[in-house]
C-alpha cells in the first residue's frame, strides 16, 4: 500500500504542474497561474499648442486599445480618454490655455492592461505674437568700442502713425552684455519708451529684441532717435559706415550719438545707422 502510494505521488505532482501550464488556465485545482505583467507603452510624447495638446505614442503590439490618463498634477490622473487602436495618437481638447497637463498611458491586450509608461507633460498656449521688423536687410561697417553713449539712428515716421512694440540691438562676435535700448524724442527732449535688450540671449548676428510692456505710438511725420547705451572698452558696436535697408513705416534719415545729457549729434546720411538698432511694429 505504502510502495504504490510513494509510487503515485510523482506522477501526481507531474500531473498538476503539467495543467499548471496547460494554456488558458489560469486556476486549476485551487492553484493560480499569474501572467506574467505586460510591459508599458512606449515614446509618449505631449506637445502643447492653441487651445489643445496633441500626445502621441509608439505602436503597442497586439493592442485593441489604450488608456490615455490626465491630471493637472503630477502622479494624478482623474480623467481617462479610451481610444480604439490602430490609432496612437490624440488631440485633447479639452483644455485650458496656460494650465499644465500630465499624462500616462497604459495599452490594452485582450482583457488584460499593460503597466503603465512614464509621464510627460504639456502646457497649451497660443503662439507668440508676431510683429514687423523695421530693418530688413544690414550692410555690416567696422566694428570698434571706442563710444561711450547712446548710438544709433535717426527715424522720420512715414504718413501714418507708427506703433513700437519692439526695440531690439544687433548681437555681435563677442558681445557679452545686456544694452538700454530707447527711443527719443528731439522734439520734447525727452525719452518715449527704454528697455533693456538682453542681447547675448540671442544668435550672433542678428538683432536681439525686448517686448514693450506698453506699445508706444510715434506720430506720423515726426522724427525719432532709436538708440542703444554703449561704453567705450565694453561690447564692440558698428560704427556708421553700417547702413540698413527698412521698410517705408519710416526713413533713415542718419546716423546719430548722444551723451547722457541727451545732446545728439547726427552723423553720416540717409541709411547709416550705429549699433544697428532696430524695432518691430
Amino acid at each position: 500500500m505504502i510502495d504504490s502510494f510513494l509510487f503515485l505521488t510523482p506522477l501526481l505532482v507531474l500531473g498538476i504542474i503539467a495543467l499548471l501550464g496547460f494554456v488558458g488556465c489560469d486556476r486549476v485545482w485551487g492553484f493560480e497561474h499569474i501572467p506574467d505583467p505586460l510591459p508599458p507603452p512606449t515614446g509618449l510624447t505631449a506637445t502643447g499648442y492653441d487651445g489643445f495638446v496633441v500626445v502621441s505614442w509608439d505602436n503597442y503590439n497586439n493592442a485593441s486599445g489604450y488608456n490615455l490618463k490626465r491630471g493637472t498634477a503630477t502622479g494624478t490622473y482623474p480623467m481617462t480618454y479610451n481610444i480604439n487602436a490602430p490609432d496612437t495618437a490624440y488631440p485633447d481638447m479639452a483644455v485650458t490655455n496656460g494650465t499644465e497637463y500630465f499624462y500616462v498611458l497604459t495599452a490594452l491586450v485582450d482583457s488584460r492592461e499593460s503597466d503603465t509608461s512614464d509621464e510627460v507633460n504639456a502646457t497649451p498656449a497660443p503662439p507668440p505674437p508676431t510683429f514687423t521688423p523695421f530693418v530688413t536687410s544690414v550692410t555690416l561697417g567696422t566694428f570698434q568700442n571706442q563710444l561711450s553713449g547712446w548710438a544709433g539712428m535717426v527715424i522720420q515716421v512715414g504718413p501714418n502713425p507708427l506703433t513700437v512694440k519692439m526695440l531690439g540691438r544687433y548681437f555681435g562676435t563677442g558681445n557679452t552684455n545686456p544694452h538700454d535700448v530707447k527711443i527719443f524724442d528731439p522734439a520734447a527732449n525727452a525719452d518715449v519708451v527704454r528697455v533693456t535688450v538682453d542681447v547675448p540671449s540671442g544668435t550672433v548676428g542678428k538683432f536681439t529684441y525686448t517686448t514693450l510692456a506698453t506699445p508706444v505710438v510715434l506720430n506720423a511725420g515726426f522724427t525719432y532717435y532709436v538708440v542703444s547705451l554703449e561704453l567705450i572698452g565694453a561690447d564692440h558696436l558698428y560704427i556708421p559706415d553700417t547702413t540698413v535697408q527698412t521698410t517705408s513705416a519710416a526713413t533713415v534719415m542718419s546716423a546719430v550719438t548722444g551723451s547722457g545729457q541727451d545732446i545728439y549729434t547726427p552723423t553720416d546720411g540717409p541709411g547709416h545707422t550705429w549699433g544697428p538698432v532696430d524695432f518691430q511694429y
